[in-house]
């Protein structure tokens, strides 16, 4: 419980790797200024050691879950 407090507290200082910080980086921006995606940012992902795989399934979570979010506001679910 502790760990997840620490990551939805300010995953910047809480107590992961440095790849999973390049991870939540990436996923930060696509989720808040999505706009100002580029290929520099996908060149971090992959230096710091993740897949292509991987880098695609964290685009389409993140993608789903901003969708589904709008969804449920325009619905008005709390």
């Amino acid at each position: 419980q502790a760990f997840a407090d620490a990551i939805l507290r300010d995953y910047t200082t809480a107590d992961i790797s440095d790849e999973e910080r390049v991870l939540l980086d990436y996923t930060c921006k696509l989720s808040r200024t999505p706009g100002e995606m580029s290929a520099e940012d996908l060149d971090r992902l992959r230096a710091a050691g993740w897949s292509e795989a991987q880098i695609v399934a964290t685009i389409h979570v993140t993608a789903f879950f901003a969708y589904m979010n709008r969804v449920a506001e325009a619905l008005g679910v709390s």
